[in-house]
């Protein structure tokens, strides 16, 4: 049997994940099945093809070094934690940056972008905001954000847990409204992604 390619190895739907669990090809077809549905999701999906423009898909550094700073430096600052990626494996896929996407990383990839760009704001929180202990505290609830989450997110704040660098009230107001809504963006807490999330839960 032919050994797999290096983009098959680094294709998020059927890379393992950190619990072992593989998602097959069953789930991806569902997968691009839920996005061509979703209107969100196919509109999140042109604007990331258009970013990448006729020439077909560019490689991840390339891809990165068209985001705004604050952005990149978010991400990559994200990318260290395995955890944090337990439905795209894009935690495994940071030494591979010069690797082209596939259509599976394209779609992750447009998502956690729309993430982070959301938390972020239009330039009115820096990405410093993002601290390690912050990104350690919410690896486990991004990017399958939900309702919940928003009530878990605000108790670790006012615990001191997480946006440390916060303190001024109207700045932290602003952070979790738009926290609260994160899973407007997200698409994969549903359909999908639920049923992957239930057996990586299980494995």
């Amino acid at each position: 049997m032919q050994a797999p390619t290096i983009l098959e190895t680094a294709n998020p739907m059927t890379a393992p994940t950190s619990n072992n669990h593989i998602i097959d090809n069953r789930d991806t077809a569902a997968l691009r099945e839920y996005l061509e549905a979703d209107e969100d999701a196919r509109s999140n999906r042109d604007k990331w093809k258009n970013m990448v423009g006729d020439r077909g898909a560019r490689t991840l550094r390339e891809i990165w070094s068209m985001w705004p700073r604050s952005l990149l430096e978010a991400l990559m600052n994200l990318l260290q934690y395995d955890a944090l990626w337990t439905n795209f494996s894009l935690g495994k896929i940071a030494p591979l940056t010069a690797v082209r996407c596939t259509e599976e990383m394209e779609d992750g990839l447009c998502h956690v972008g729309e993430i982070i760009a959301h938390i972020l704001g239009h330039g009115e929180l820096s990405a410093e905001v993002l601290d390690t202990e912050t990104v350690q505290q919410l690896e486990c609830l991004m990017p399958r954000w939900s309702t919940a989450d928003c009530c878990a997110i605000e108790k670790m704040h006012n615990e001191g847990l997480i946006f440390n660098k916060v303190t001024n009230s109207d700045q932290w107001a602003a952070l979790n409204e738009r926290l609260k809504s994160v899973s407007r963006i997200v698409t994969l807490d549903t359909c999908v992604g639920k049923e992957v999330l239930k057996m990586s839960r299980a494995a």
